[in-house]
């Protein structure tokens, strides 16, 4: 493949464009006589993200055995494993690419996937507890605490994690009085939390605990069950408020539960979010020195017509260190609870996807207030508003599993749509 077609391709896979990406992969690939790891790999790729996980599969086997030597195809193959939800192959074929490279933090997370869907938390605990920390950045050792943590909690082990919990809540503490150089609040606000539960009931279990150990203590948890199929049961949560449904309500329906809410303030997660403990404290003192919508993930567009490509900033990153305003934010929301009447204001340009555009466009047009990512520092992932996001947002049972291609255009569809009813856009 020349580099002036493989750029071609890269360049189209990277603006979101795989089905173009992916012809001229598969052309060269064919033209090679099925001899170019490049456009085998690159294929998969784009195969795996338009979901087509039967044919991204085959690609990377292409490429595996194009590349014997090369570990990466291998991880991919695994990580399709995962999505089919074939644990144990998975663990096989990263075993395979542990041949050509060394267990990086990056392919023990991908155990640890395979580990929880087999529910092996024994083995994740171990190897959480050996894990070698003192390389890995401040970020990356909380999360392995969380991990651990969580392990425990999953396992049974209450008692242990509780004991866990407690001491990481009590360095937070220190660490965010440090980073901030703010006193502890004289009035803590009321503040209720609203958690989404799509076929993630363990998950969203964890969550609900994990809530206790906030800084600043939640007041009500309204808990939305959406329908997740027959073979998935839905299991009020002790010490919550639960609305049980049999219809899938999407991405909307939890916001009109929240309405029940009477609080001062309320904050919303996404059921694969786990914040640190400081993360209600951060929001709280990111709005009173500017009063928006904010939120743990922020997404700023480049174009006024289409959603990607775009710049993401929070806990995305390796570290954000100030308040940053952006078009959209998801993933978790903090906001006056008494805003929620705005979101309704505005019919949603759809179902299907969209309510973070929604919020956010709907807060600008009506309270002329932007959307903005409190800061999430490298030194203190006691603020940041989710710590394991990437590895939970991607488990078997996100909604992005299941979407493909089209997903991508209605996401242009909405970011057209409420540009024409008066979304102002930061770069458009």
């Amino acid at each position: 493949m020349s580099s002036s077609e493989l750029s071609q391709a890269l360049a189209l896979q990277r603006s979101g464009n795989f089905v173009s990406a992916f012809e001229i992969y598969a052309h060269y690939l064919a033209k090679s006589k099925n001899s170019s790891y490049p456009a085998a790999h690159g294929a998969g790729y784009c195969k795996r993200a338009l979901r087509d996980f039967e044919a991204a599969s085959y690609y990377f086997q292409e490429a595996a055995r194009i590349a014997p030597d090369r570990f990466e195809p291998l991880l991919e193959i695994a990580n399709i494993q995962y999505r089919l939800r074939e644990y144990k192959k998975a663990l096989i074929s990263i075993d395979a690419a542990l041949a050509h490279t060394k267990e990086t933090e990056k392919i023990k997370l991908l155990r640890i996937r395979m580990l929880n869907g087999l529910g092996e938390y024994g083995q994740i605990i171990r190897i959480c507890n050996d894990v070698e920390t003192s390389e890995l950045t401040r970020q990356q050792r909380y999360a392995w605490k969380l991990r651990l943590i969580r392990a425990h909690f999953m396992m049974g082990n209450l008692d242990t994690a509780a004991e866990l919990a407690q001491i990481v809540k009590v360095a937070d503490q220190s660490e965010y009085s440090r980073w901030s150089g703010r006193d502890a609040l004289r009035e803590k606000p009321v503040i209720d939390v609203l958690l989404n539960n799509y076929q993630r009931p363990d998950s969203v279990r964890f969550q609900r605990w994990w809530l206790d150990f906030q800084s600043i203590p939640v007041n009500r948890v309204l808990v939305w069950n959406n329908y997740g199929g027959e073979d998935v049961k839905q299991v009020p949560l002790p010490r919550s408020e639960n609305a049980i449904n049999d219809v899938n309500h999407m991405f909307y329906g939890r916001f009109a539960f929240a309405m029940m809410s009477q609080a001062e303030f309320l904050a919303a997660f996404d059921d694969d979010t786990i914040p640190g403990t400081h993360w209600l404290r951060n929001c709280v003192d990111a709005f009173r020195d500017r009063p928006a919508l904010l939120g743990s993930i922020g997404v700023t567009m480049e174009q006024s017509d289409r959603y990607a490509p775009n710049t993401r900033t929070g806990w995305i990153g390796e570290g954000q260190e100030q308040n940053q305003e952006v078009d959209l934010a998801g993933h978790a929301w903090f906001l006056p609870r008494d805003w929620l009447r705005y979101f309704w204001y505005e019919k949603p340009s759809t179902f299907l996807t969209g309510e973070d555009m929604h919020m956010s466009f709907s807060f600008q047009k009506h309270l002329g207030v932007p959307t903005v990512i409190p800061a999430h520092p490298a030194d203190c992932p006691a603020a940041w508003g989710s710590s394991l996001g990437e590895e939970l947002g991607m488990d078997i049972s996100a909604s992005s599993n299941q979407k493909g291609m089209g997903h991508y255009t209605e996401r242009d569809k909405c970011v057209q749509d409420l540009v024409s009813r008066g979304w102002s856009l930061k770069n458009a």
